[in-house]
């Protein structure tokens, strides 16, 4: 069977929503069935990508960026892109979508031509043989609360219509997007992403030595990721006597910003060799199991989730957690139990709250090895330890079924 993984992540080359599609991809490889993958012209390509096309799939590139012009020159003279011809060519038999945000592909003009050929309603000219595809859309995130316009609202109604499963990766994400629909999701379901470890064994807990090591592991994007707000909650926090040192890991946008908010609240004494540091920041960081093998606890302040691949990682090998109540994050931490969650929100009343949640985390050293152990517990009931392959299975029995 031809499968076409499409994923519509634009803001990098690549990051943990990425992970399920590439899994799949692997998977349908291993299965015998022709894969082509379609992605934005990232360059140098993200190594998954550049992995996948060593192990035999077609790689269909397509610009991040169109302008108007482009776009109302393909639409009023039928002119076809070279990318959608190579997606036609390939002619799948079933298509796995990857979005962000249940709007991700609708919203932006250089998607919108893969949202008309698998709605059946060709916004670039051509034919409908995609009409018998199987449609499997992924949403990886939904911001809580979010507004659309009708059009917006219509398209993607029409593009969930169309899916023959459209999967989630925690319940509330699957509320989330009913809501912004204007009316529940078709054929829903909850799905779990894999994760990046080769080996999900149990690490030894480091000793504290006086200092607590939290780390924040994401894309250093304060909008989405909070780690403005988790600045302020350290910097309350070892107000308050609790001696926690954060590892920032994660590379984006705001890292100098942060930086310097780091520096205005003394959470380091400068930028010169050996200066005291409360903050570190570590840059993108592959060796997972090396970070967790130095610190003691995962620190999450989002303002919006899926589930975060980075909790469930520290999860696994043995770390509690302080997250905020967005997304999936409630479901694999229990306040007390597995680690803290703290109410989602904003501003000076979420870094208290994320302050006292850290001098809790503070008082409970002594129980580091304890709340560890309950966390991988956890983990080890939730997670899927073979989500690429599930996937593709769905995507069979799917095809079957349309026969």
């Amino acid at each position: 069977m031809n499968i076409l993984f499409f994923s519509s992540m634009a803001g990098g080359p690549w990051g943990g929503s990425e992970e399920l599609w590439a899994a799949g991809a692997r998977a349908a490889l291993t299965r015998g069935h022709t894969v082509a993958v379609c992605v934005f012209d990232w360059q140098p390509r993200a190594e998954a990508v550049a992995e996948l096309e060593r192990l035999g799939a077609e790689i269909i590139e397509r610009p991040r960026r169109e302008g108007r012009l482009a776009m109302a020159m393909a639409l009023g003279l039928g002119q076809r892109r070279a990318w959608l011809e190579r997606v036609e060519r390939f002619n799948p038999a079933a298509v796995v979508l990857s979005q962000g945000s249940a709007f991700e592909c609708v919203a932006r003009r250089v998607t919108r031509p893969i949202l008309g050929w698998l709605t059946d309603r060709p916004l670039s000219g051509g034919g409908l043989a995609q009409a018998s595809s199987v449609l499997v859309n992924v949403v990886q995130f939904n911001r809580p609360g979010v507004k659309t316009g009708w059009l917006l609202r219509r398209r993607a109604r029409a593009l969930h219509a169309r899916a023959g499963a459209n999967l989630f990766v925690c319940r509330r994400n699957v509320e989330e997007a009913g809501e912004a629909l204007g009316g529940g999701v078709p054929r829903a379901a909850v799905v779990c992403n894999p994760v990046n470890l080769r080996d999900v064994s149990a690490l030894a807990m480091p000793r504290v030595d006086g200092v607590v090591r939290v780390a924040c592991v994401g894309r250093l994007a304060s909008a989405v990721k909070g780690q403005d707000v988790l600045l302020e909650a350290l910097a309350i926090a070892r107000g308050q006597g609790a001696q926690i040192e954060l590892t920032l890991a994660g590379e984006g946008p705001d890292r100098a910003t942060l930086e310097q908010q780091a520096l205005r609240l003394g959470l380091v004494a400068g930028v010169e060799a050996g200066a005291s540091r409360a903050v570190r920041f570590a840059g993108q960081v592959a060796d997972v199991r090396g970070l967790w093998a130095e610190n003691h606890a995962l620190v999450l302040a989002s303002h919006a989730e899926g589930t975060p691949l980075a909790m469930v990682e520290a999860m696994l090998l043995g770390r509690s957690a302080i997250v905020t109540d967005v997304g999936g994050c409630a479901d694999w931490v229990r306040t007390g139990i597995e680690g803290w969650v703290v109410p989602a929100g904003g501003g000076a009343a979420k870094a208290a709250l994320l302050a006292a949640a850290l001098l809790e985390l503070w008082r409970s050293r002594d129980r580091l090895a304890e709340l560890g152990a309950a966390a991988r517990a956890r983990a080890l009931t939730l997670f899927e330890p073979d989500a690429g392959g599930r996937l593709i299975m769905l995507v069979e029995r799917l095809a079957e079924a349309r026969g």
